[in-house]
């Protein structure tokens, strides 16, 4: 039993999966935010609503590493902490000459744009430095409709009804097609 509380507070320290850790918007999930990162330093992301401040998406990111994770709509401000080590939600990176945090510049939308496109954010912290800002760039998921015509299930429109001219049968052709919705990202 001692040897396990020894070991406990290396369990702490232990790495940090990446990916979505908290989303405390209650909205679904369902807009593109792809971070792109330099090795060597992880990261912490937080969306959080620009008038209140408040946290509403929590992710990882190992630096280095692809990253995207699905985000709630709209209007957020981006910060990131960084370092070496991630150590707990209030000590966060620690005070290393490797540790900090910073926030984008102007706060980020993710929406509906048009038709079926959900527009979304890439952001590019590699080779961040004073004088190289991060390079924002839109992301899309294009959405659209595919109909497919099954014989199987082929059903005519049987004869009207007299008595109620205007009363359509059940059993009406278009139930003879399947639509699927089809997402792709796209520009």
């Amino acid at each position: 039993m001692a040897a396990l509380l020894l070991c406990l507070p290396a369990l702490a320290m232990a790495e940090v999966a990446a990916g979505l850790i908290r989303n405390s918007s209650g909205l679904p999930a369902t807009f593109p935010l792809q971070v792109k990162t330099d090795a060597g330093l992880d990261y912490r992301l937080t969306l959080r609503d620009p008038d209140t401040g408040a946290e509403r998406l929590t992710a990882h990111i190992g630096g280095g590493r692809f990253f995207r994770v699905l985000v709630p709509p709209g209007r957020f401000t981006l910060h990131f902490d960084y370092g070496r080590q991630w150590q707990d939600e209030t000590a966060r990176f620690g005070n290393g000459p490797d540790a900090g945090g910073f926030d984008l510049p102007e706060p980020l939308t993710f929406e509906i744009r048009g038709s079926g496109v959900r527009a979304g954010h890439i952001v590019d912290l590699r080779g961040l430095q004073r004088e190289r800002p991060a390079v924002i760039s839109g992301q899309f998921i294009c959405q659209g409709l595919r109909y497919e015509y099954d014989p199987a299930f082929d059903r005519r429109p049987g004869p009207i009804d007299r008595a109620a001219p205007d009363r359509l049968p059940e059993d009406l052709w278009f139930r003879s097609r399947r639509i699927e919705v089809r997402s792709r990202y796209c520009r």
